[in-house]
């Protein structure tokens, strides 16, 4: 989908911060403050108001009417994808930030992002660290990070053991989104994640190591009615991506027709492809990467590499860890040291891993109930 911004280069703020809400009226006073107290003031706040039924629209209309960079728009509920796309749509400033409607900024959050623009021309995609604000004790605290920084080698395939971008720590440029295109408004609960890993495979990130943002933690959070949602978001998003983009995609930062490359790409893979925990197995053990990994090096043109890969794979099969790991995973082990021959990649059926892992005997019940509600009401397929 092509995306398209006017621009009035006289008048346009620096950035465009975009707030969508659903029905949170009692916490959007204070996100909106904090964007006041922004210590610089070369910003638009794109409020969409994702067809809220509580008091959110008279609360808008102050604000906008005291303070003309306060730019809102209403349409009906769509999720926070359509929001945020709509708010993309009417954008002007150079740069997008994200402030959901709970949360807050820090005052310098902007002027934080401001000095590491000017300092790294080359970079398009910053994000940052942030602060818990808990709303029963009004405690703010410094939480660790989601999962550890990934080297820039791995921004891509980190994201397939898990998200380590925290959207209201993000400034993107505009002109991303203008290659990139929408957020995926069928990922009503992991949008987010989609796009930060279809931007990762396009431009490189950089993190910030100070606190920009605060997320609330509160009893009406929209997360709180269905948390594994994200988890199971996020898998299908990266099983969308495997199935869409070749095994060279995963490392841009690389050149794997070199050896050494080649083999650090192997590493990284298989330490994915190891860990239980990884997003890519949040609704079902699969084989998708590993497949992507085989069809790349059955068609790999250096014999000598080939074979190197092949031997690290094997090595891997030999650790304490591979007993641990499920057997349909050994088994996607087993054909890529075997099946040598040149491979094509079939795309994963996701909803196939979604009926499997339900109808596994072995599967927890719990998990069982989730997934069935979530093919139910997000992939529009009943059991």
């Amino acid at each position: 989908m092509n995306y398209t911004m006017n621009y009035d280069y006289e008048t346009m703020p620096f950035f465009s911060i975009l707030v969508p809400t659903f029905n949170q009226a009692d916490y959007l006073p204070y996100a909106l403050d904090s964007i006041i107290a922004q210590t610089m003031d070369s910003w638009e706040a794109v409020i969409v108001n994702d067809g809220s039924t509580d008091n959110t629209n008279t609360i808008l209309k102050n604000y906008s009417s005291a303070d003309p960079r306060f730019k809102i728009y209403n349409q009906e509920n769509g999720g926070c994808g359509a929001a945020l796309n709509t708010g993309l749509k009417n954008s002007r400033g150079k740069w997008i930030c994200w402030l959901s409607s709970d949360d807050l900024f820090e005052p310098d959050k902007l002027e934080t992002h401001l000095k590491w623009i000017n300092a790294h021309k080359n970079i398009k995609f910053f994000y940052s660290h942030f602060f818990y604000l808990n709303e029963e004790s009004g405690d703010k605290t410094e939480p660790d990070l989601w999962r550890p920084l990934p080297p820039k080698e791995f921004q891509v395939s980190r994201f397939f053991q898990g998200n380590y971008v925290h959207g209201n720590s993000i400034a993107i440029h505009s002109d991303v989104f203008k290659k990139i295109g929408f957020f995926n408004e069928s990922l009503r609960y992991g949008q987010d994640f989609e796009m930060w890993l279809r931007i990762s495979s396009k431009y490189p990130s950089l993190f910030i190591n100070k606190r920009t943002c605060v997320t609330r933690w509160h009893s009406h959070q929209t997360t709180n009615d269905f948390p594994v949602a994200g988890l199971y978001d996020s898998a299908r998003a990266c099983h969308e991506f495997i199935n869409t983009h070749s095994f060279e995609d995963f490392f841009p930062q690389l050149d794997l027709s070199t050896h050494s490359h080649a083999i650090e790409a192997t590493h990284e893979i298989l330490k994915i492809a190891m860990w239980e925990g990884s997003y890519i197995y949040q609704c079902g053990y699969n084989t998708a990467l590993l497949e992507r990994m085989r069809e790349w090096i059955t068609n790999y043109p250096s014999t000598q590499t080939k074979e190197s890969v092949f031997m690290e794979i094997a090595k891997h099969t030999k650790n304490h860890s591979f007993k641990q790991i499920p057997m349909a995973i050994k088994l996607a082990f087993e054909s890529l040291i075997h099946s040598k021959l040149p491979y094509k990649y079939r795309p994963c059926d996701f909803q196939n891993i979604l009926k499997k892992t339900v109808k596994n005997p072995a599967t927890d019940p719990a998990k069982r109930e989730n997934l069935k509600r979530y093919m139910k009401n997000l992939v529009k397929n009943d059991l």
